[in-house]
């Protein structure tokens, strides 16, 4: 079981420089990476990037979030459903990620 705790408006998007995970799929985006697909950031931590990515049975979603400072650079992942872990930046209507891990969660996408 888990338990969820919210503030007082509900539950609101995670702020920027939060610790935060995001499932989609990774795309070449010029000279960049991105999740398309992706879930909504979700405040995380970086106790088990692994294991999450094994646990995650969720949808996808509808948002792009570009990738910060992958290295190595992922190519060899591309196409596949990942999450990655890191501090969210976000830039007005853009969301990026500053990657700190980055984790299978299947070979196919969606």
């Amino acid at each position: 079981s888990s338990l969820l705790i919210v503030g007082k408006n509900g539950p609101e998007p995670a702020p920027t420089g939060a610790m935060v995970e995001v499932v989609g799929c990774l795309v070449e985006d010029g000279t960049d990476f991105a999740l398309m697909n992706a879930t909504e950031p979700i405040v995380s931590t970086m106790d088990d990037p692994a294991g999450d990515a094994k646990a995650f049975k969720g949808p996808l979603g509808s948002a792009k979030v570009k990738l910060l400072d992958v290295f190595p650079r992922p190519e060899a992942l591309k196409g596949q459903k990942l999450m990655a872990k890191g501090l969210l930046i976000r830039n007005g209507a853009a969301t990026n990620l500053n990657v700190l891990a980055l984790e299978p969660v299947s070979k196919t996408c969606p």
